[in-house]
């Protein structure tokens, strides 16, 4: 491929196999490498690899020596793949030299060479000669050579003592050959990650390395797959994995099998996009395997422009199946694609058909979502319910607790908290699978199949406000990562109270000094310092007193009048108006008179005073608007924060409202805040999206704890009605006995 030569049917592939080949490369011969291909790692390799290698045996005594490893890269290093590569470049090299008519394709030690039955046994043996100097032995009984010709296959097999292949190979890690050959190769590989999954389920594993396991590794076991294979021959493979994983993420969620018919709406969230609320676990279909399949042979063909035509995907034998499935695939998605592109001509094969899975992706992730706010649509209160917890949960920052690992205590998520923050998201019940119809003392009586009634309770007013002390402590901790001097509940009236005592000092100071110039040119002449003093006071006593603004007042109706543009009422509904009013009035100056904030931030251009909030979309006062806005109860709580806490005074404070909704969706001028703090962190330096997105990501993982709180705290309803003498567990679980 890389002299653009067609393939012929006697041509012979090998596939080489080297033995423990990263454990074995000659280390000097690696210095060498580096030193001719990459001379300025030189220095930070020698320092890693420049003495042996110390290694403990896992169970060994705590005494016993460890083992000196003199050859190789470590296992499991970042670079040492890269210093794998640059050492065996130059066998690659010296093969290539001397074999002109072969091809010498490698990846890390997965090595395969083509050419016909007697270039590709001279390539093979020199390719082993020259590894052997740095220090590789080949394992022949690994390596395989693969022909279409059966004869040729079984010849150079022979000549070097090697596995004749005769349905196909693999090719990291695609396999190619016969329908048959593809087919079997990827069930095992299916049937092999599913034990994965089965046998990593039953370790005693925490939840969210669990989940971070089954996301990040096992479901993309075959995830590269639909882009070198066709769908015909890999989706009963490919699908039964996928199951595995999300079947396991339900029950880790669920505690139960997922039941197709009940929980088919959770099932259906699992598989969308972080971004737009699900879990990101793949559910591939087969025009999403299409679009995969044809991005990727668009992308090929590029790449092989002045090849022979044989080479090119939309040149080749494969062009006229290759460009009906582009044609389907484009009929499918209305609008998605310009009609002028509905032929694989080379303008499109070019422009358009590289970003085919990305932007097929996108439009089918868009349709399974509006599908899954359909099955609420609807004024009930259940409807309303489930299409607030959609808006709520599809954000990026309300996400981000998903792909938290446990690198850290502020990150590490108990079991509970996990589940549960998995269970508010999907909308599985959170209450106890056999938990009877009880009535709670806030009124509501629950059933079994109960959502989120912790959040919404009034009896749990202690839990509600560890949650918030959680969030405070986190907005506090990235407020000084920032820089920034913070303090906990600075009271309002009292720092409008210094604030005023300041600007009268500032004033008192200012008029001393005007009398002071003033009273040589009144009298003429200078008086004796003592009188002047004494005439000082006099003087302020003739300036008009400095009033001092308490706070913003909301317009007052005219009393006994009509307002401008309102029309006539009757006398006992502008009454009653007028009683509601003046109630709402008195409530406000009573809550901005004990007005008290939860962090004072000291930032470079101002005092400013935050009040963090929860609020729960799904509530009955919010999920309305919710159902039908995403944000909408962050906004509206901000609203009423706002006519609490700002002042009309011009040298008051500065106020913010950081709100959170319960499914981990900040309000705007939370988010405004943390930009704000990235922006002084950047300017000492430190890189600004990184700050905001791990100050998000705490954030995010510090709600699900303090919702997990709340919701094991409102299971304490169940022993409270269900028995007597009620005992609470424990906030923090312990095995020490009393």
């Amino acid at each position: 491929m890389c002299k653009k030569r067609p393939v012929a049917d006697h041509a012979l592939t090998v596939a080489t196999d080297f033995e423990n080949a990263f454990n074995t490369v000659d280390r000097s011969a690696v210095f060498a490498a580096v030193a001719k291909r990459e001379p300025g790692l030189l220095p930070y390799v020698r320092w890693l690899y420049g003495t042996p290698s110390q290694l403990h045996v896992l169970g060994a005594p705590t005494d016993a020596d460890p083992i000196y490893s003199e050859a190789g890269v470590r296992q499991g290093d970042p670079i040492s793949p890269l210093l794998f590569a640059l050492t065996l470049q130059d066998p690659l090299e010296h093969t290539a030299a001397h074999h002109p008519t072969a091809d010498v394709l490698g990846l890390h030690d997965d090595v395969h060479l083509q050419d016909d039955v007697d270039g590709a046994v001279a390539a093979t043996e020199t390719l082993f000669a020259a590894a052997a100097q740095i220090g590789l032995r080949a394992r022949r009984p690994k390596c395989g050579a693969y022909s279409q010709s059966a004869a040729c296959g079984a010849a150079a097999a022979a000549r070097l003592q090697i596995p004749q292949l005769e349905e196909g190979l693999v090719a990291t890690g695609t396999p190619v050959g016969s329908d048959a050959f593809i087919k079997a190769h990827v069930a095992q590989k299916s049937e092999d990650a599913r034990a994965l999954v089965a046998k990593l389920e039953a370790l005693p594993m925490a939840s969210q390395v669990l989940f971070a396991v089954l996301k990040g590794s096992l479901q993309q076991r075959l995830a590269h797959l639909t882009r070198t294979c066709e769908w015909r021959l890999i989706a009963c493979a490919v699908t039964a994995l996928e199951c595995a994983v999300a079947a396991t993420a339900f029950r880790l969620a669920a505690g139960k099998d997922p039941d197709p018919a009940a929980d088919a709406a959770a099932i259906a969230q699992l598989s969308l996009p972080v971004r737009l609320g699900g879990c990101g676990l793949h559910h591939t279909r087969h025009q999403g395997a299409t679009a995969a399949y044809l991005a990727a042979a668009a992308l090929a063909h590029v790449a092989l422009t002045g090849a022979a035509a044989a080479l090119r995907p939309f040149d080749g034998d494969r062009a006229p199946q290759l460009k009906a499935a582009w044609a389907e695939l484009h009929d499918s998605a209305p609008g998605l694609w310009p009609d002028t592109a509905r032929e694989a001509d080379d303008s499109t094969v070019r422009t358009v058909l590289p970003a085919a899975q990305r932007t097929y992706g996108q439009h089918s992730a868009g349709e399974a979502r509006e599908a899954l706010l359909s099955r609420f649509a609807g004024e009930e209160g259940w409807q309303e319910q489930g299409r607030a917890r959609l808006h709520g949960v599809a954000c990026g920052h309300a996400s981000l607790w998903l792909d938290a690992l446990p690198t850290s205590h502020r990150l590490r998520m108990r079991n509970p908290d996990f589940r549960l923050a998995l269970q508010l998201r999907l909308g599985i019940s959170t209450v106890p699978a056999n938990a009877p119809s009880v009535r709670c003392g806030c009124g509501r009586q629950l059933l079994p199949d109960d959502l989120d009634h912790a959040m919404v309770c009034d009896q749990l007013s202690k839990s509600l406000a560890m949650r918030h002390d959680l969030l405070k402590e986190e907005w506090r901790r990235w407020g000084s990562h920032a820089g920034c001097a913070t303090s906990m509940e600075p009271h309002t009236k009292r720092l409008r109270d210094a604030q005023a005592r300041a600007q009268r000092a500032v004033v008192d100071q200012q008029g001393r000094a005007a009398a002071a110039w003033r009273a040589p040119a009144q009298q003429g002449a200078l008086q004796p310092p003592q009188q002047q003093a004494e005439r000082a006071p006099q003087q302020q006593q003739g300036a008009p007193p400095v009033q001092h603004v308490q706070g913003a007042q909301q317009p007052q109706r005219q009393e006994g009048g009509q307002q401008p543009g309102e029309g006539q009422q009757p006398p006992h509904v502008q009454a009653e108006t007028q009683a509601r009013t003046a109630q709402q009035e008195v409530r406000e100056r009573e809550d901005r008179a004990e007005a008290r904030g939860d962090v004072l931030f000291v930032l470079p251009d101002n005092m400013l005073v935050a009040d963090v909030t929860v609020c729960h979309p799904s509530a009955p006062s919010y999920r309305r608007g919710a159902a039908g806005e995403p944000g909408h109860a962050a906004a509206r709580r901000e609203r009423e924060k706002r006519r609490i806490y700002e002042t009309g005074d011009p040298y008051g404070y500065g106020f913010t409202p950081l709100v959170t909704e319960s499914f981990g969706r900040h309000g705007r001028a939370a988010m405004d805040h943390l930009n704000k703090l990235g922006e002084i962190a950047a300017g000492a330096g430190v890189n600004k999206r990184t700050f905001v997105r791990n100050a998000l990501r705490d954030l995010s993982v510090a709600l699900v704890k303090g919702n997990g709180f709340v919701f094991r705290q409102a299971r304490n309803v169940y022993a409270r009605v269900c028995g007597s003498h009620h005992r609470p567990g424990l906030r923090q679980p312990t095995a020490e006995g009393e």
